[in-house]
């Protein structure tokens, strides 16, 4: 082969034919028919002056054979005419028999002119006639009523029409493409074509959309031979015969399905749209790859989704996928769904903390649709827990411990309490317990400091509900009672401010430890706790041993303690305490079996529990009363601007008005001759009220407020004392009305806006 860098230009031209692989030959494409009447050709006159020197040809091909055998070889064997040129094969004048055209390259001597319709491609013609074609008219079909109505009708025949089906999916595709730019869906791989219908009004939008969601399942269910029964069933429909002749339109379908919820915003419309993903769900297992896009849209709606209606929806396809095609996507969905629970855990709020049990609820539903494939799941991420506590234990550093005292540790923890719990009865599941118990007893004994309480009471609010579940005894009244065993419990404090709320708390700041509402709050959970726990236990044969050193501590502590509101309410649950171990022990003093016989003992306790000790009463009642405060508290936190505005007291403005119509009577009857009618008529209105109840010590009061703005303090103890007074003389009556008169001048009017009263005022 030439080596082109060490040849000169001259060399370079006169090898260019025989160097054929390094310089390919470029052979220009044929004209289509349509492309020539396009061009305006210009031919020229002068002929080339170029022949083909037969030997200098020959010489060349000779050396050739010498520097590149292989290359020789190769075009021998491919066509062995290219090596033997004579006379025959070309004219004189380098024009071919057969068309015209040499073999030899002419430049042009002027350039081509192409039309403004042709569109250079690199492909072939036919693709570049298309775009021509596309770009001078829009052969889309426009969709109308009229066509949505008969293809409605056609599906909705005893024998649905397959074509009517296939074109109700074209027509869905373009109305999906109109809410898109590009008209593809968001991953890439996807290939979704071009649709031939066109959909331009907001109208044919809905009604599309609308046909699809009503008639395309049972359309497939008829096409396919799927009965209801069988449908209810998740039958497989690749098993079906008619499977081949509607796969390729479903499967454009699916993906058009998934951008069209993608897009979706509304709740209402998301809402329908994936009803009607939950009834294509088995459609979908028939695509390995849309299963997996159609997967990873639910996640991302069930858990990240505002409305809850929506997150709802999510949940039940991915719930049904999961239980259709376990063996494939069951592993995927429990990962995919505890990464997303965790990435939503990061942060907690009371808007946010019902979100958060939402998903721990229903993720515990998809836990328990396969215990064995949950089992290895949950192992991993329980031991990937107990090592964060390890490493937080053995190696004393902040950061080690915010690894472990945060909301994602937390809610970790109360998620596979609630699901070891729910999955106590099964076998496989049950090995988890007592791991995940001594992970959870770690993290609270990791900083036994007042400033993490919030979490120690959250996290033996997990621990009670999975004795509830399991019954297992766990430990629990010494973490419980910790606050009766310090010192500032005891003591009095300054004024109560508001309590905290531990729900949405891990840590108590410097401010709030300083503060008195934390101690009130602390002693609320403690309270809370101790009902709780010792209500999962009251009915056990062992509860009057089991609760002696909690009698103890807590007597102890109220001898000690110096806060009534502290002390009183434990008081009263050691009475409770003690009245429901004399009722264990009269009752098992009655058995006839022996400690040693574990399930007479289990039947028993099983009995006790089914028929109620008395415990579970006082429990039942406080719980009812401690629901009634926490809503009452809701409610004055939710509490509307307008419940909070100014209210006007009305009353003032009431007994002006009397006061004023008493001063016109007394005016009236002021200069009358009997005196005495009108003493006995002022005695009357001043020792009535409106209910005719004697109330003259009230209107003295009354009288004393009209009065105290206009009229000195002597004044007003000589208005008292003619008013006390029951033998009132006619000099005294005819002066009282001079002094209320000052009003009617004008001269101290009272302010209307010093009269308002706030609602707040008066509470206070």
């Amino acid at each position: 082969m030439t080596d082109l860098g060490e040849m000169s230009l001259s060399e370079f031209v006169d090898n260019w034919d025989s160097d054929e692989e390094e310089v390919p030959k470029q052979v220009e494409p044929e004209k289509s028919a349509k492309k020539r009447k396009t061009k305006k050709k210009v031919k020229s006159k002068e002929k080339d002056p170029a022949v083909i020197d037969d030997k200098s040809h020959q010489k060349q091909l000779d050396q050739l054979k010498e520097k590149d055998p292989e290359f020789y070889k190769f075009l021998k064997d491919q066509d062995e005419s290219l090596l033997h040129f004579n006379d025959e094969d070309f004219d004189i004048d380098g024009s071919s028999d057969e068309d015209g055209d040499t073999g030899i390259h002419k430049m042009p001597t002027e350039l081509e002119e192409a039309s403004d319709l042709e569109i250079v491609s690199d492909g072939d013609d036919s693709d570049g006639q298309d775009e021509v074609s596309e770009t001078k008219k829009d052969t889309s079909i426009l969709v109308t009523v009229k066509m949505i109505g008969e293809w409605k009708d056609k599906l909705m025949q005893e024998k649905s029409s397959l074509p009517a089906l296939k074109e109700v999916m074209k027509s869905f595709h373009a109305a999906v493409v109109r809410f898109t730019e590009s008209g593809k869906p968001d991953d890439k791989e996807s290939k979704v074509p071009k649709s031939k219908y066109k959909v331009v009004s907001s109208e044919i939008f809905n009604a599309i959309v609308g046909l699809c969601i009503q008639q395309v399942v049972p359309s497939l269910a008829k096409i396919l031979h799927i009965s209801q029964k069988q449908s209810s069933n998740m039958i497989k429909p690749q098993r079906k015969k008619s499977w081949d002749k509607v796969r390729s339109a479903v499967q454009y379908y699916l993906q058009d399905v998934i951008m069209l919820d993608q897009l979706l915003l509304e709740p209402t419309v998301l809402g329908a749209a994936l009803r009607h993903t939950i009834l294509m769900i088995p459609y979908y297992l028939c695509f390995p790859k849309i299963t997996k896009q159609l997967l990873k849209f639910l996640i991302k709606t069930w858990s990240g989704f505002e409305d809850e209606s929506i997150r709802v929806l999510a949940f039940l396809c991915i719930n049904r996928l999961a239980k259709l095609d376990g063996d494939k996507y069951l592993d995927i969905v429990l990962k995919q769904c505890y990464l997303a629970y965790v990435s939503n855990c990061k942060f907690t709020s009371p808007t946010l903390l019902p979100v958060i049990n939402f998903l721990q609820q229903t993720l515990c539903e998809l836990f328990a649709i396969k215990p064995q494939a949950t089992y290895p799941i949950a192992f991993l991420y329980i031991r990937q827990l107990a090592i964060h506590l390890r490493k937080a234990m053995t190696v004393t550093k902040k950061e080690n411990y915010q690894a472990v005292y945060n909301w994602q540790f937390v809610h970790c923890i109360g998620l596979w309490c609630r699901m070891v719990g729910n999955m106590s009865s099964d076998a496989v599941i049950k090995p988890l317990l007592y791991p995940l118990v001594q992970v959870s007893l770690g993290t609270i004994d990791l900083l036994p400091t007042t400033r993490y309480f919030p979490l120690r009471y959250r996290i033996v609010k997990y621990l009670i509900t999975l004795m509830e579940h399991t019954d297992v005894y766990i430990p629990l009244l010494p973490y419980i009672t910790k606050p009766t065993r310090l010192v500032e419990f005891s003591k009095k404090s300054g004024a109560v401010m508001e309590p905290l709320n531990f729900a949405t708390m891990l840590r108590l700041s410097n401010s709030q430890l300083k503060g008195s509402s934390y101690r009130s709050t602390t002693m609320d959970e403690m309270y809370d706790g101790l009902m709780e726990y010792v209500n999962t236990q009251a009915h056990t044969i062992s509860f009057p041993e089991m609760i002696v050193p909690t009698l103890i501590s807590l007597k102890k502590y109220t001898k000690g303690c110096k806060v009534a509101t502290f002390s009183k309410p434990i008081q009263q649950l050691l009475t409770k305490f003690e009245e429901n171990s004399k009722f264990i022990i009269d009752r098992r003093s009655r058995v006839d079996f022996g400690v040693a016989d574990v399930k007479a003992v289990s039947d028993w306790e099983r009995s006790l529990k089914n028929e109620g000790v008395p415990f579970n009463k006082h429990f039942k009642n406080y719980k009812k009363s401690r629901q009634v405060e926490n809503r009452v508290a809701l409610a004055d936190k939710d509490r509307i601007v307008e419940e909070r505005l100014p209210q006007i007291d009305r009353k003032k403005f009431v007994e002006l008005a009397k006061a004023k119509d008493r001063e016109e009577l007394t005016e009236l009857f002021a200069g009358d001759e009997d005196l005495d009618f009108g003493v006995e008529l002022d005695e009357k209105i001043v020792n009535m009220d409106s209910r005719g109840r004697d109330t003259r010590k009230t209107v003295k009061r009354k009288k004393q407020e009209i009065f105290e703005d206009g009229d000195d303090s002597t004044d007003g103890e000589s208005n008292e004392n003619e008013l006390s007074d029951d033998s009132m003389d006619v000099e005294d009556v005819k002066a009282s009305p001079k002094k209320v008169a000052r009003f009617e001048d004008g001269l101290d009017e009272p302010d209307l806006v010093d009269d308002f009263q706030f609602s707040s005022d008066e509470e206070k």
